[in-house]
């Protein structure tokens, strides 16, 4: 049975795990984060309030920046569609006025 010799000889810190390697020595290594890439639970490292108000942050600013680049979008094909709805009525327009003067130039051949 083993026998605990000196306690508390050591200050832990989170994250690390601490073993005594073949020649006697304390070691100390730091753990990885499991995550599902390299086969463990999905274990997610614990974010400080500050932290996690930058996450947030950065969070809401990217969804702003889709949101404008959306708006863009929009704005740029509501124009592209005015932009040709409008040469289309000019096409029209030219066209009853090619017609307009057709009706007018025979109109003058008949009362001559």
């Amino acid at each position: 049975m083993s026998k605990i010799i000196v306690k508390n000889a050591v200050k832990r810190k989170d994250g690390y795990i601490y073993y005594i390697d073949t020649k006697g020595h304390l070691c100390e290594l730091k753990m990885r984060i499991r995550t599902k890439i390299n086969g463990g639970k999905n274990m997610v490292k614990k974010l400080t309030d500050k932290e996690r108000r930058e996450r947030e942050v950065k969070d809401v600013l990217s969804k702003i920046k889709k949101l404008e680049k959306q708006h863009k979008m929009d704005v740029i094909k509501s124009a592209c569609y005015k932009y040709t709805t409008a040469i289309q009525d000019r096409m029209k327009a030219e066209k009853d006025v090619k017609e307009a003067e057709k009706r007018l130039a025979d109109a003058k051949r008949r009362l001559k």
